[in-house]
């Protein structure tokens, strides 16, 4: 796991290994959570980069589990976080269109609808 991280011709076929095991069953994980196929793809392919970025297999000990275990809690994290920043995102555009809405004038938004 420790070669997957690093930046030589060896890491890099790791890396690619590594990838290759697994893409498929997360992205089939993903799907199983109910996110489109499009959605899996993105989902597992930032997964992954999050682990390039973070150094996260560097952290990762034999005596404490199984690879397969920590790489799907990882992965099951990595969703919950993704899914959390969404709707944070969400919620803080609809207050930002209720906050317009405040302080614009009734009379701007009523004659903004009716030239569509």
């Amino acid at each position: 796991m420790r070669a997957a991280q690093s930046q030589t011709q060896g890491g890099q076929s790791a890396l690619a290994e590594l990838c290759r095991l697994y893409w498929c069953p997360l992205s089939i994980f993903a799907r199983r959570r109910g996110h489109s196929p499009d959605d899996a793809q993105d989902l597992t392919q930032g997964f992954f980069l999050h682990l390039l970025e973070h150094r996260a297999l560097t952290g990762v000990d034999r005596l404490k589990g199984r690879f397969r275990s920590f790489l799907l809690a990882s992965f099951k994290n990595h969703l919950s976080d993704t899914v959390d920043r969404a709707r944070r995102l969400k919620e803080e555009e609809t207050r930002n269109l209720y906050s317009w809405m405040q302080k614009t004038p009734k009379n701007a938004i009523d004659s903004s609808r009716s030239s569509f």
